[in-house]
C-alpha cells in the first residue's frame, strides 16, 4: 500500500508528517530525514483501545475501508507498534 493511502487511514500520521514537513520544508527529493531518539510525538488515543496486560494494548485500524479490531499492538518496549499477527508469531 502506498504511504499516501496509509497516512489517510491513520490520522495521527497526518499530524506527525505535517510537523515533519514544516521543520524540513527545504529538503530536496534526494535528501533523507532522520529522527533522533529524543523525538517524541503525542497522539490522541481512541477510546476503543483495549489493554491486554500491564503496558500492552491493541488499537483498531481501518485500511482501505477494512476494519481490523486488533490491528496494532504495543508491547510497552522500545519496539513500538507492530501488527498483532506478527506479535503472535513471535510468541508474545
Amino acid at each position: 500500500m502506498p504511504i499516501t493511502e496509509t497516512v489517510e487511514q491513520i490520522p495521527c500520521c497526518i499530524k506527525f508528517l505535517q510537523e515533519l514537513l514544516k521543520t524540513n520544508a527545504n529538503l530536496s527529493e534526494e535528501e533523507f530525514i532522520s529522527l533522533s531518539s529524543e523525538f517524541h510525538h503525542t497522539y490522541e488515543v481512541p477510546a476503543v483501545v483495549r489493554f491486554d496486560g500491564e503496558g500492552c494494548f491493541t488499537l483498531p485500524v481501518r485500511i482501505r475501508g477494512k476494519y481490523i479490531e486488533d490491528g496494532l499492538f504495543d508491547s510497552g518496549s522500545n519496539a513500538n507498534l507492530t501488527s498483532v499477527t506478527k506479535a503472535n508469531e513471535l510468541g508474545n
